[in-house]
């Protein structure tokens, strides 16, 4: 914020009167005295810095700081408002010029109110907005500028009534010496009418500094709201929860085309509801208190209902349209912690690839030696018939526990290591993914049918090009479908499976449930390695990784949505098998 020089001038010769050299005033600040006069302006904080060091000089005492003010009124530098006080007729139109034209002027982000109580008593009152910094010795200094008027028309000074004088603002009550006689006005106004030119050339003068003054508040406003767009980081101004401004980055890390989409709206609009709470408590803290000073981690809500992680710094007080408001400051550091969440996904496959390596050579070697003699003793108690039915059913669930050990294994060795695509282009083959969903449901069994009722939509498709384990990735899909399902919801509860060819020509086979769904904080790392929504010791959260892992090798994709409705649709699309003419039906 910049100002008129005028001010730095009138308090180095109010400071030169009473003995204090201008340029060991300047030096308390670390400013030359001479460059802060040298042009038109100064900025506030270097013109409220000047102040400050002038009252501690003066013990920070009120009553010295007020003869400053009476001081300043004197100087040289208000020698013309000494001119233009000689032409006007009483002492309210003198105050009205200083309250009206002079003040702006010189300190154009200052409101300064002047009420008349009566004739005799008068009010001035004013702030200093945030985030400007401010120091009451300015405020003091004003009064005693106050005090001093009434003697350019040859008055006795004003007397002080009532002052309350904080750090940032002052309200004080002046009481005023008798006006002129009826005489002595009509000798105010004839000398105004003859010497109209000289008040006008000053009028005219000061309405040039206030322009400039304006100009000057206009640009840096401007060039201040362009380095705010220009910022990576996302920029909120709001007033009392609704948005005034926001920069080009929170649009962009929000999904929204403009500021003009979110201007005018609730700031809870872009909140996401778990951390609306803690936006409300940090809102509602009382002015005045000491507001927290950490960086807190937070949640927006993007257009298109995906949440993003930020880094919010504390808010800080702000005049945006002439009032108080907020600016809040946030990073975007969703991807980061998508970065690391994979950095440390990456360590734990590296630990499961060795892991699974180990477990494939000291397990399946002797897993197949266990199994295959499970299998001869069943053969060899057949003969035996009810005899030794109990021991050949004890036999068969030690033999499903084997296979369920190979399978685990295998699982693991999917996970920590990719085919190689000489391979793939070996095993890859045309598939009929309607019958390969009907396998699916028919190994479920009872399983599925006891918990939902299914629900076919198959459309005519092509062969589909895959290998076996799309058995195994719609098996963890139906799994999953079936278990997100209450069992006391039976008789309303819906497996739906479907099959079609997407406008990109792919074979999609969809899986979906009329389940709780799947929350949108949880939606986006709904594949990776070891993430379950299942409850402690119901899941290794590996099916669907593993099942990313088999699709993006068979060059498809797996995806997920969540309709409105509720239940969850993962969709599986393959490449259509080129060379088969023939499509299921």
């Amino acid at each position: 914020m910049e100002v008129s020089s005028r001010g730095a001038r009138l308090i180095f010769e109010a400071a030169e009167a009473i003995g204090i050299p201008r340029r060991e005033l300047a030096f308390a600040i670390g400013e030359d005295a001479e460059a802060l006069v040298a042009g038109p302006f100064v900025t506030w904080v270097q013109f409220i810095a000047l102040s400050g060091a002038l009252a501690e000089r003066l013990d920070r005492d009120p009553e010295r700081l007020r003869q400053v003010g009476r001081q300043v009124a004197r100087m040289p530098s208000f020698a013309m408002l000494r001119k233009v006080a000689g032409d006007v007729v009483s002492l309210r139109m003198l105050f009205e010029f200083c309250a009206y034209w002079l003040a702006p002027s010189m300190f154009p982000h200052l409101h300064l109110s002047m009420d008349f109580l009566s004739e005799d008593r008068v009010r001035f009152s004013t702030e200093v907005p945030e985030p400007h910094p401010a120091d009451s010795s300015f405020f003091y200094i004003f009064e005693g500028v106050v005090i001093e008027t009434p003697t350019y028309l040859g008055l006795p000074p004003a007397r002080l009534e009532t002052s309350a004088v904080t750090a940032r603002g002052v309200a004080s009550v002046f009481a005023l010496p008798p006006s002129p006689s009826v005489l002595g006005r009509a000798r105010r106004l004839v000398r105004a009418v003859l010497h109209s030119h000289t008040t006008l050339a000053y009028l005219e003068t000061q309405r040039g500094e206030l322009e400039a003054g304006y100009q000057a508040l206009q640009r840096m406003s401007e060039e201040f709201r362009s380095l705010l767009e220009r910022l990576p980081d996302l920029v909120v101004i709001h007033r009392n929860g609704e948005i005034l401004w926001v920069n080009r980055s929170t649009c962009v890390a929000l999904g929204y085309e403009s500021a003009n989409d979110l201007v005018g709206r609730s700031i809870f609009d872009i909140v996401e509801s778990n951390w609306q709470t803690t936006v409300k408590e940090r809102m509602t803290i009382p002015a005045g208190s000491r507001a927290p000073q950490d960086v807190t981690e937070g949640y927006l809500l993007r257009k298109d209902g995906e949440v993003i992680v930020v880094e919010v710094t504390p808010a800080q007080a702000v005049v945006f349209g002439g009032a108080s408001a907020r600016l809040l400051v946030g990073r975007d550091v969703t991807e980061r912690l998508r970065m690391q969440q994979r950095l440390v996904t990456a360590d734990r496959l590296a630990a499961v690839g060795i892991l699974a390596a180990g477990v494939a050579h000291e397990i399946n070697n002797p897993l197949t030696y266990v199994l295959g003699n499970l299998e001869l003793a069943t053969r060899k108690l057949a003969p035996l018939g009810d005899a030794a039915r109990e021991a050949r059913e004890s036999l068969a669930i030690a033999v499903e526990g084997g296979g369920r050990i190979r399978s685990i294994v295998r699982d693991l060795l999917t996970l920590a290591r990719a085919r190689t695509a000489e391979t793939l282009e070996v095993d890859i083959g045309p598939i009929d993914v309607r019958a390969a969903m009907e396998a699916t449901l028919m190994l479920m069994g009872t399983a599925v049918t006891e918990r939902a009722r299914i629900v076919r939509d198959y459309a005519p498709t092509p062969q589909a090009l895959s290998d076996g384990r799309i058995g195994q990735v719609l098996l963890n899909l139906v799994v999953n479908a079936t278990e997100a399902m209450h069992e006391t919801d039976a008789s309303t509860n819906e497996l739906r499976v479907r099959t079609f060819v997407d406008d990109e020509g792919r074979v999609v086979i969809e899986i979906g449930d009329t389940g709780p769904g799947i929350p949108m904080e949880m939606r986006r790392r709904i594949f990776d390695p070891f993430f379950t929504t299942k409850s402690v010791g119901n899941g290794t959260g590996l099916g669907l990784a593993i099942s990313e892992r088999i699709v993006a090798e068979l060059g498809g994709e797996i995806s997920l949505s969540c309709p409105k409705t509720g239940g969850a649709i993962f969709r599986v699309a393959l490449r259509p098998h080129i060379g088969e003419s023939a499509v299921a039906t």
